[in-house]
Parts: C-alpha cells; structure tokens; sequence
C-alpha cells in the first residue's frame, strides 16, 4: 500500500465486531490475539458482515473468519485466512481492508479463486498459529447455539458441523499452557497422525519415521505414529506406529520437556499446529524445508534446525543431542521468535498496522 504506516491499535472504547460465521476452533487463536488488544472485548454480530458474501459456505467456514476492528481511522474490515491451501478467496478479498493469510507460497503470491481483482496489495502474511481453548464448556455450547441463530439465513453450514467446531475448541489447551519449561535431556517425545492418503502424505510418514528411529539411537524416546486406519500401515512403517494417542495434557507435558522435536510440513505443505506450538513450548525444533511464506524468516542455527532431506534427519538428531550449546540457542531463538513474531498479540498487531 503506498500510504503511510498507521497503526490501527490504539482505540480501545468500541468492541471487536466479529463474524458469527466463523469456525470457532481456528479462529480461537487469532480472537486471543485480539481480546489482548481491546479492553473493550468482542461482539458476535452479522449485521456488518450482510455484504460478505458465502456463496459457498461449506467450504468458507473452513476457509476465513472475518472482523471489523474499531480504529481511531474508522472501522477497518480484516480477514483471516486460515485455510491449508494456498488459494485465497477473491470474494473476502474484495471485501477485506487487509486480508492475513497463513498459507501463502514462499514467494508471498496467492492463487486467487475467482478473479483476481487486482488487490493483492491489501494480502498480510500470518506466522504459524494452532487452535486454542477461549471459553468453558457451558459458555461454548451457549456460543454455539447464539452464533447458528445470528448466522441465520447468512449462511447453510449446519448446526452440528458447527457446534463440533466449537467442542473442539473446548478441549484444546488454553493459551497459557503453552509456555517454555525444563528440558529432559535424556528424553524425546513426538507423536503424530499416520497419514492416509492426503497430498505430500508420503513424504511426511517417511520423514517422521526417520525422525521417531533416530530419536530411538540416540535418547530415550516415547511416542510414535498413530494408525487411525490399517490400512495405512505397510511393513514400512509397523515399527513406527502406535494404537493409542495421547490426552491434550499428555502430548502438552511430553512435548514441553522433549529434548529436541521434530517438524515437517503437514497436510497439503501447509504449515501445521505443530511447528506454532513447538516454537511456543521454547523446543528445540528440527525441521524439513518450509513450503509457505512467513512474515519474518525462520533462521536455521537460531531460531531452528533445517535439514533437506531425510538422509540428514539421524545427523541431526545426533549433533543436537549431543550440543547443549546449541540445543539451547535453539530453545531462545524458538520462544523468542514466538513471543516477537507470531503470538497471538504480535500476529494480530502486525495485521492490523498497514504496511
């Protein structure tokens, strides 16, 4: 944008008018964000949003949410685009005074749906993020029912699609559990989803099961791929998978004393809950090459560990276990690159501050 920079985060009279549209769970983080911002709160309303058009709100419900933050400039209409895929919306874009994006190709371009319209301009890069609890039980199923009812005629996702995005939401840890403790130096925990047959699905199992046979060489290691579906494990990856999950509270607690972790694109090259959530906890994280554009770079030796291809992963692992110099760099760099770059607090403020 070729106007000066302002910064649209100084008035805090007016509460935030926040689509009821939205699917709760991946909104959670970034509502955090602005709840910090705002004494003033948030307000569920569609009235402001009549002009937004869903035209196809199954997919749009897990595509974008969508506020309008009051500013000492006026109201200044922001959407959030938190969808795996790099394609944007054209028709929340044309809408959008800024429009964050969480999955852009490296280059920082979008694939436009629609026409592009020309306003590629008005496109902010989002840092990772990951689904948070914001209310208790009661007040989330109340949510629930209150946003279906205010959405009305605005939109055709049901009720009970709609509610379990906010049961999930309910269950996920509140944003201050995620906090940087005590490391085992002994110990290294990873536990993810064997993946069925998504895109870049093979890559992924490969390269976390390479990660899961030499945490094995070289610590004490716990956890492993869980197999929702059978017929996904092949001789392959048997050595690897594991019946059982873990509670939110068991994968929290594991994942913050780990030694070092392990982080690689998710599903479609998006970048998943994991990489937020490991950078929050202060780990040391290695990590395979990133797919999407981040507002700030990841540095490798300083903020992270970047390997290139999974015949480096047991090397990896080996110097990192064995380096508490740099394991503890690593560990600085990780929080300190949360805390400045991608909370929910820094991620909203960079949003809504014009470039």
């Amino acid at each position: 944008m070729n106007r000066m920079r302002k910064n649209h985060t100084k008035l805090n009279r007016n509460p935030i008018i926040i689509d009821p549209r939205l699917n709760l769970v991946y909104s959670s983080y970034f509502i955090a964000g602005l709840l910090k911002l705002n004494s003033a709160g948030i307000r569920f309303d569609v009235g402001p949003f009549s002009d937004l058009p869903q035209t196809s709100p199954e997919n749009h419900f897990d595509h974008f949410f969508a506020f309008v933050f009051p500013s000492k400039y006026g109201p200044l209409k922001v959407v959030i685009d938190f969808r795996d895929k790099t394609e944007v919306c054209s028709e929340a874009l044309a809408w959008a005074d800024v429009y964050g994006v969480s999955n852009l190709e490296p280059d920082g371009n979008a694939e436009m749906k629609g026409p592009r319209a020309g306003r590629e301009e008005k496109i902010s890069v989002l840092g990772p993020y990951f689904g948070i609890k914001l209310f208790g039980t009661l007040e989330t199923a109340f949510l629930g029912l209150r946003n279906h009812f205010l959405s009305g005629r605005y939109t055709s996702v049901s009720l009970k699609r709609r509610l379990s995005s906010y049961r999930w939401q309910s269950v996920r840890p509140e944003l201050s559990s995620f906090t940087s403790g005590p490391k085992d130096e002994c110990y290294v925990f990873h536990a993810s989803t064997l993946y069925g047959k998504q895109s870049n699905s093979e890559e992924t199992n490969k390269y976390r099961s390479a990660f899961i046979r030499a945490a094995r060489r070289h610590a004490d290691f716990e956890g492993g791929l869980v197999a929702r579906n059978s017929q996904y494990v092949d001789d392959f990856f048997r050595d690897v998978t594991i019946e059982n999950g873990f509670t939110q509270e068991e994968y929290a607690s594991k994942t913050r004393k780990s030694n070092i972790v392990f982080n690689t694109p998710s599903v479609w090259g998006c970048i998943g809950w994991k990489l937020g959530e490991y950078l929050a906890y202060g780990n040391a994280i290695i990590s395979m090459p990133l797919n999407r554009a981040l507002p700030l770079p990841l540095e490798h030796g300083k903020h992270i560990f970047f390997v290139e291809s999974e015949d480096q992963i047991d090397s990896a692992v080996s110097e990192l276990m064995n380096d508490p110099g740099l394991r503890n760099r690593l560990q600085n760099g990780a929080r300190s690159y949360f805390d400045e770059v991608c909370s929910p607090t820094a991620s909203i403020e960079r949003l809504i501050t014009e470039r």
